[in-house]
């Protein structure tokens, strides 16, 4: 049996195809931003994404489990709700799911990063710690809020990779004035025992 796959100009011409079905399909992946309705409100904002279960299944083993057992509400429901990442980041994951591309910005890559990991899409993680290395490789000064984001969402490889950036290349990736951290990522920070040996106390003179 001959088989030929399509080429260049043609997988980017079934990945547009893909990409214009975002928004459509027979599941609903709705959106309850983190704190939403903790007050008891009823005004909460809710974001909902019309999305191909079938697809999910496919890239997801966890929606997979979701929608092929009838124990699972979603299953029942041709819903799943989430409450622990942004719209944004579904939004950039579900079109991930369809174009196979991502495009965001450092904090929306790290929570979507996060999100791939718990949906166990490991393409998309891989992904996403691609862009993000080589974005901290080219700009080392983003390197203490890739650290602050990586620890909020969790994840552990990108949150180590920047506090090593900070340690190795101080000078570079630490500002004049107080990094944006929080006391205790602060004092992670600080330990001058594991800081590379050409930052100069003048630089700490500015944070401490």
């Amino acid at each position: 049996m001959a088989m030929r796959s399509l080429a260049g100009e043609c997988k980017g011409h079934v990945a547009n195809v893909l990409s214009a079905c975002f928004g459509h399909g027979d599941f609903t992946v709705a959106v309850v931003p983190p704190g939403d309705g903790a007050d008891g409100a009823d005004d909460i904002k809710m974001a909902e994404f019309r999305v191909w279960s079938v697809l999910l299944s496919k890239w997801s083993p966890v929606f997979d489990k979701m929608m092929s057992s009838p124990d699972f509400v979603e299953a029942n429901e041709s819903q799943v709700v989430i409450a622990d990442f942004s719209a944004d980041a579904v939004e950039t994951f579900l079109r991930f799911l369809y174009s196979g591309a991502i495009e965001g910005s450092l904090a929306t890559l790290v929570e979507v990063a996060a999100m791939a990991d718990k949906y166990q899409v490991d393409e998309l993680l891989v992904l996403c710690t691609e862009v993000l290395q080589e974005q901290l490789t080219q700009r080392p000064d983003m390197a203490c809020e890739l650290f602050a984001c990586a620890d909020r969402f969790q994840v552990a490889n990108l949150r180590l990779e920047a506090l090593e950036q900070i340690w190795i290349h101080a000078s570079k990736a630490l500002p004049r004035t107080r990094p944006n951290l929080s006391p205790k990522l602060l004092d992670e920070v600080l330990n001058l025992d594991l800081l590379c040996a050409e930052t100069e106390a003048g630089l700490w003179s500015t944070i401490v």
